[in-house]
């Protein structure tokens, strides 16, 4: 009969897909034993290499295609428990600003933070990593800036002690309670930090983060900055690369079902133009990164000794645009909403 039938093909098709992953899984391995033996080769540099096949394989196995009423019903069991949610619809970021229009960043969502150097990235994707830190586990990977000089810059955000002054060890008895207080809130282990150079390439970042999710309950994965990074993919062009390495981190993002912030710089054109305020052609080497990233948040300053922090969202498939200024303490490299801290500089 027809059932029978069918439940023989859907049998002759499962078995047709295991042989083709087995095949899969053989070629990668063999590769990998080839490669093992090319001396000018680094080993780690073949471990994430394997490592990647593997995840690809293991992902392809596990995709599966939904029909339009299960994707219905998905929906459905979405609107519900959101209609029963008082709460926030997803990872806050801490800062009212933003929050008001966001309403939460979606799991498995990859927000873009773009600016010119010296702007604000990293002082925003700081507040906000460890405003979320207090909820979940927060992973962070610096590929620019090393472990000293990212928690100097936390340390003064929540102390409120001048980033100078940490920076030249020029505490006095007065500020050493607040100093050993700031210490402890950022040594919590919610905040986890990984700077290695290895974590450059895709794949080990990747690999590094999946790790970590096994043993922590991640909320936020940050990558500071995408144009350090490089695959051992092969491929053409800085643009093919840069769109291969956007693609694995929307897909960490999908994988983890945790917001992926990932911050980029702007292209050379932009300093040719009067207005430098960010624009979404802007992005440096690829196009893929507004294409891939679900929100695009674009950052501004007057000049470099201005406090006023324009943010913007150029892109939000599901919050629209929006435009708000937020207030950067150049001196303890923090972020809020508004002047909250009226201490004149020099009594700080």
């Amino acid at each position: 009969d027809s059932t029978s039938t069918v439940a023989g093909v859907d049998h002759y098709v499962a078995i047709i897909k295991g042989h083709s992953k087995r095949r899969r899984l053989i070629a990668a391995l063999v590769d990998a034993a080839e490669s093992a033996y090319i001396k000018t080769k680094e080993t780690d540099e073949i471990l994430s290499t394997i490592k990647s096949q593997l995840r690809e394989i293991d992902r392809d196995d596990k995709r599966k295609d939904l029909t339009s009423k299960e994707i219905a019903y998905t929906l459905l069991d979405d609107i519900s428990t959101r209609r029963g949610t008082k709460g926030p619809l997803g990872v806050m970021s801490g800062l009212e600003s933003i929050d008001d229009h966001i309403h939460g960043f979606d799991n498995g969502s990859m927000v873009l933070i773009m600016a010119r150097p010296s702007i604000g990235k990293t002082a925003l994707s700081l507040t906000m990593a460890d405003s979320m830190a207090t909820k979940g586990s927060v992973l962070y990977f610096s590929l620019d800036m090393g472990a000293l000089a990212i928690f100097r810059r936390r340390l003064a955000a929540h102390t409120g002690i001048l980033h100078y002054k940490i920076r030249a060890g020029d505490i006095d008895d007065s500020r050493w309670d607040k100093l050993m207080t700031g210490l402890e809130a950022i040594g919590d282990e919610k905040f986890i930090f990984r700077d290695a150079a290895r974590y450059k390439r895709v794949e080990n970042l990747v690999a590094c983060a999946e790790m970590v999710a096994l043993e922590h309950n991640i909320t936020a994965v940050y990558v500071d900055h995408i144009q350090l990074m490089s695959t051992n993919k092969k491929t053409n062009s800085v643009n093919e690369s840069i769109s291969y390495i956007s693609n694995e981190l929307k897909s960490l993002a999908k994988n983890l079902n945790v917001p992926i912030f990932v911050l980029s710089q702007l292209n050379r054109s932009v300093e040719n133009r009067t207005n430098k305020r960010p624009m979404l052609h802007d992005l440096r080497d690829s196009g893929a990164l507004e294409q891939d990233a679900n929100i695009v948040i674009g950052l501004y300053r007057n000049d470099k000794k201005s406090q006023d922090l324009e943010i913007a969202a150029l892109k939000g498939q599901d919050t629209g645009t929006w435009e708000e200024i937020l207030h950067y303490d150049l001196y303890t490299q923090k972020i809020t909403d508004r002047r909250q801290d009226d201490t004149p500089y020099f009594a700080r």
